[in-house]
């Protein structure tokens, strides 16, 4: 059976306060250490308070019982057994490891850091050696790290023979972490939103427009940009380069050329039903007096499209795509 290794660090944040939010992580908490091994998830609950521990003794006594495997450093004696004091007098650099719940009988002196390099990378090959065929490699999630779209799996097998066209935003915190899609089909109504307080956003939606682009045959789609936010100018820069690339027809235009743009795609008999087109808004809620027209837009256009993404310098949605 597959297996989960869940690490929480500081746990004892997830039970301050007497509220909603602390009762049911201490219901959750207390599901996943009673049944979660026989489904193969483990926890690792990790403080560098006593309070943590504290917290499990409050949260109830069968809480803190699940967890037979207990690692005491210098001072953090609370996580042992009452009664055991060994974890009193460790120096730094050393610690207790009892696997027997915390009982005095079950200890064991260990130093660190003593990693033994050659050694662990020696075993790490004979256990990847030794997985069952078709085994996937191991993931490990880093919320910190950055995705580069080229190294995405979906969007390097985007084709325009694509069954249904989709705005990629990102990865799913799973294992393997998944590319998750937004589908941009013809119906009306169909709206993405990104919101933020940092420059990032615009990257989610460099990542989506470049991903739309991939979907459609060079010369068949139309890319118009509006970039409200300065922030965003070397992103923006980037895309339009890209897309130009693509063999995708580029315009970049100002609040006044938005306002136009918005009225022709409102006037179905100005624009080819054959072409998509399109609107892409970098800071969109600077431009909101302009926007306003984005109802009629919507009525107009028999297959209009509407996704929107906002980097939220402002704090409001920042930037808009429309594919009429």
């Amino acid at each position: 059976m597959p297996r989960l290794l869940a690490v929480i660090d500081e746990f004892q944040v997830l039970f301050a306060g007497n509220d909603a939010i602390a009762r049911g992580a201490a219901a959750v908490l207390e599901e996943l250490a009673r049944k979660g091994r026989s489904y193969g998830i483990h926890l690792i609950l990790a403080s560098q308070t006593i309070a943590g521990v504290e917290a499990l003794f409050t949260k109830g006594e069968s809480i803190f019982g699940q967890f037979p495997l207990r690692v005491a450093l210098a001072g953090g004696g609370g996580v042992l057994d009452v009664g055991n004091n060994a974890a009193d007098a460790l120096t730094v650099g050393t610690a207790i490891i009892n696997t027997a719940g915390g009982v005095a009988t079950a200890n064991q002196l260990v130093r660190f850091p003593d990693a033994q390099p050659a050694a662990v990378a020696a075993q790490r090959h004979r256990l990847w050696n030794a997985r069952p065929p078709g085994d996937a490699p191991p993931a490990v999630f880093a919320g910190y790290a950055e995705h580069h779209l080229h190294d995405d799996p979906v969007y390097a097998a985007f084709t325009p023979q694509v069954r249904r066209r989709q705005a990629i935003v990102g990865r799913a915190v799973e294992v393997g972490l998944p590319t998750v899609g937004f589908g941009l089909d013809a119906t009306p109504g169909r709206h993405l939103a990104v919101l933020g307080t940092t420059p990032v956003g615009a990257d989610v939606l460099h990542a989506a427009a470049l991903g739309l682009s991939r979907q459609h045959e060079p010369g068949t789609v139309r890319f118009v940009l509006a970039s409200f936010a300065a922030a965003a100018d070397a992103i923006v820069d980037d895309l339009v380069a890209a897309l130009g690339e693509a063999g995708h027809t580029c315009t970049e235009v100002d609040a006044g050329q938005l306002r136009d743009q918005l009225a022709a795609l409102a006037d179905a008999d100005t624009e080819p039903s054959t072409k998509h087109t399109y609107l892409v808004i970098f800071a969109a809620d600077v431009a909101i007096s302009t926007l306003s027209e984005w109802k009629s837009v919507s009525r107009s256009c028999g297959a209009a499209n509407a996704a929107m993404a906002g980097d939220g310098w402002v704090g409001r949605a920042a930037a808009s795509v429309c594919l009429a």
